[in-house]
């Protein structure tokens, strides 16, 4: 079987050497930092990333204080002073940890009412509101 194979010539172009190009690659840099910036600083990304790690924190503080304050006060409660983290009941042979799970359930309801109140304490709540009224407010 014969392969042919076909070599055709290219010409070879300094990019460096059209003016269009070169003026495209001055200016997409700063226009590219420039809309990133302004990016950056419309959408709020810094505050929600100092959010994220913040509501980590918060969020490691109402798991300790859960299992270690309202977990006990709840097995007292309930009748059963050791660890209701462990409470469980069986059906065909299948463990339900109700136990766990009532504790994840004010886990989370704790986390809830944190943030709400924070954003409510710190009128956060109100600045999506402005933007949002400047945008629909007519432009003259």
């Amino acid at each position: 079987m014969d392969k042919t194979v076909v070599i055709k010539e290219e010409k070879t172009v300094d990019i460096n050497e059209t003016p269009e190009v070169k003026a495209s690659l001055k200016t997409i840099p700063v226009s590219f930092l420039k809309n990133f910036m302004d990016f950056i600083r419309e959408q709020g990304v810094v505050g929600l990333a100092i959010g994220v790690v913040l509501a980590g924190a918060v969020q490691q503080v109402v798991t300790a204080f859960v299992a270690d304050f309202v977990a006990p006060f709840l097995g007292i409660l309930l009748g059963s002073a050791n660890d209701l983290n462990g409470k469980y009941f069986e059906v065909l042979g299948q463990q339900f940890m109700w136990g766990h799970f009532v504790l994840v359930v004010i886990n989370f309801i704790i986390v809830a009412l944190v943030i709400y109140l924070s954003l409510k304490v710190l009128g956060l709540d109100r600045l999506d509101k402005k933007k949002e009224a400047a945008a629909a407010a007519p432009k003259k």
